[in-house]
Formats: C-alpha cells, sequence, structure tokens
C-alpha cells in the first residue's frame, strides 16, 4: 500500500474512531442518567412510603396506594430504559473496540512499512559499498597487470 494512501486510509480510521468513542460516551451518561432517574424515583417512593406509615385514614392510605403503584410503574418503566441504555452501552462498546482495532492495525501497517523501507535503504547502501569496494579492486587489479 503506498504511503499517501495509508496515510488517507489511516485519518479515516481515526476520525472512526473518535466518533465511536464519542458515541460510546454520549451512550455511557445516556445510562448513568437513566440508572439515577430510576433510583431517584425508588428513593421518593420509599420516602413517600416513610411519610405515611401510621396515617389511620382509609381515603389517604387509597390515594397513597394509588400514588405507589404509579411511581413503582414509573421506575419500571425507568428500569427498561436503563437496560436499554446498558445495551446500548455494549452494542457502542463493541463498535468502538472495532473501530479502535482498525485504526491499530493500520498503525502496525505503517510501522511494518516503515521497517522494510529502513531494511530496503540498509541493503541499498550495503550493496553501494559493495560495488564501491568490487570496482577498487577491479581497478588495483588491471593497475597490478
Amino acid at each position: 500500500m503506498k504511503r499517501d494512501r495509508l496515510a488517507a486510509v489511516q485519518r479515516i480510521r481515526e476520525i472512526q474512531e473518535q466518533q465511536a468513542r464519542g458515541a460510546l460516551a454520549m451512550d455511557r451518561l445516556r445510562h448513568r442518567e437513566a440508572v439515577d432517574a430510576e433510583a431517584a424515583t425508588w428513593f421518593a417512593l420509599d420516602a413517600r412510603q416513610q411519610r405515611l406509615i401510621g396515617t389511620d385514614s382509609s381515603e389517604e392510605h387509597r390515594r397513597t396506594r394509588a400514588i405507589a403503584e404509579c411511581g413503582v410503574l414509573a421506575a419500571r418503566l425507568q428500569q427498561e430504559a436503563a437496560l436499554e441504555a446498558a445495551r446500548q452501552v455494549m452494542r457502542s462498546t463493541d463498535e468502538w473496540t472495532v473501530a479502535a482495532r482498525r485504526v491499530e492495525a493500520l498503525e502496525r501497517l505503517g510501522s511494518r512499512l516503515n521497517e522494510m523501507e529502513h531494511e530496503e535503504a540498509v541493503r541499498r547502501s550495503a550493496n553501494e559499498v559493495d560495488d564501491l569496494v568490487l570496482a577498487r579492486f577491479a581497478q588495483m587489479m588491471r593497475s597490478e597487470s
């Protein structure tokens, strides 16, 4: 692969990796927010229940029960949202991992190309030295005869 083509592909892969990393960060934030919202709902339900313990009014109990049922439903919906957000974090992690591996593979390829170019330069240099030595030797042999 030519050096300029490799550089262009690597730049594209790096941008894709950065986008995947950004998407992963956003998905982690959404998951954290969903978990926090669920926890806040459960906490609010528990606090409300604690305030109403010992109340004698049956009307108050009916209202409390209705509020609690709505709160539990809301908390369960938030739990589902948190689980979906966790699944999205897993998908985003997989996508970022693939993108990062692609960048890493291109970096290794670039490193191998650099090594090959260095080895080729050393080989050419050694061949030049050999050619000079042989030319000098041939010249010495001609001058001796």
